[in-house]
């Protein structure tokens, strides 16, 4: 969304000669079709510009609650019945590694989300979340708090000791999540 508070417009701030909008789908675009890829944004006037974007470049995209972020990925998902697992991408995070992506999947079939978070994986912009549809979906229902609705994936975090997670650790010996953030 264009309304950042700390950064207003951040996602279409060029870096080098592209958007970091740009730089996350032409990363995404490398390894995952570009009909799976979908970008979730407000319906306030001043996200017509992510809109116009999405369009140019023949993106799905949906528009949505600005408070209600897991409103939008749910409604996202019941548009996609063939759609079984879903990666949670942020669209200001242009450090994002596809090959992990990738790794993660084959983590998703014995568990019920998969993720480089709490604190044990990879710097801030560089995380991993990967989401089974029906887990997200029937637990949609239990979200309660304010910041299930705004941070998407905080209830499960919350709830963490009630799923099967796998967790993406960086193979760097003794690395600390924590000091470092890009």
């Amino acid at each position: 969304r264009m309304g950042s508070s700390r950064l207003p417009g951040k996602i279409l701030m060029k870096v080098g000669a592209n958007s970091i909008l740009d730089h996350v789908v032409n990363t995404l675009e490398k390894q995952f079709d570009k009909n799976s890829i979908s970008i979730a944004t407000t319906d306030n006037a001043n996200d017509d510009i992510v809109e116009e974007y999405c369009k140019s470049r023949s993106l799905h995209f949906f528009r949505g609650s600005e408070q209600n972020v897991a409103s939008r990925f749910k409604e996202i998902l019941e548009l996609f019945p063939e759609c079984s697992t879903f990666f949670r991408v942020c669209a200001d995070g242009p450090l994002i590694s596809t090959d992990t992506m990738l790794d993660s999947l084959q983590l998703i079939q014995r568990n019920s989300f998969v993720t480089s978070m709490p604190n044990k994986g990879f710097p801030m912009g560089m995380n991993i979340e990967l989401f089974k549809k029906d887990l997200f979906l029937n637990s949609y229902p239990l979200f309660h708090a304010p910041a299930h609705f705004e941070h998407v994936t905080r209830y499960f975090y919350e709830s963490i000791t009630q799923y099967e997670v796998g967790l993406m650790k960086t193979s760097i010996d003794n690395f600390h999540y924590d000091r470092l953030k890009f």
